[in-house]
C-alpha cells in the first residue's frame, strides 16, 4: 500500500513539474504584443476543434502533432514566430521543437487567454 502511495506521489510530482516547466517560458504580454505588432507569424498548436471554437486573430492552426511535418511551410528560420495553445504547455513543446529545428526567433505566447 505504501509503495503505491509513494509511486503515485512521485508520478504526480513529475507531471506537475513538467507542466510548470513548460509554462515557465511563456513570454510577457508586452513582448507578445510587440511581436504581434511587428508582424510575427502566429501559430495555434491546438486541435482543429479547439481552433474552430475560438482563436487569436490572424493565427494559423497547425496542431502540435502535425508541426514537425509542416516545418517547410515556415520558410525563413529568422522570422518571428509566436506559438500558443490552451494553457502554454503544448506551445512550450512547439517552441522547443521549432528551436531544435533551427528557428531562432520563437516565443511561447502561452494560452489563448494569455494572448488576448
Amino acid at each position: 500500500m505504501k509503495v503505491k502511495i509513494i509511486s503515485f506521489i512521485i508520478i504526480a510530482a513529475a507531471v506537475f513539474s513538467a507542466f510548470f516547466y513548460m509554462r515557465s517560458d511563456i513570454a510577457s504580454t508586452g513582448e507578445v504584443r510587440q511581436w504581434v505588432d511587428s508582424g510575427a507569424l502566429i501559430i495555434d498548436v491546438r486541435t482543429p476543434e479547439e481552433f474552430a471554437s475560438a482563436q487569436f486573430d490572424g493565427a494559423i492552426n497547425i496542431p502540435l502533432s502535425e508541426l514537425d511535418k509542416n516545418l517547410h511551410l515556415f520558410g525563413d528560420k529568422e522570422m518571428k514566430i509566436i506559438v500558443y495553445c490552451r494553457t502554454g504547455n503544448r506551445s512550450g513543446q512547439a517552441k522547443k521543437l521549432l528551436n531544435n529545428n533551427g528557428f531562432k526567433n520563437v516565443i511561447n505566447g502561452g494560452g489563448l487567454s494569455d494572448m488576448r
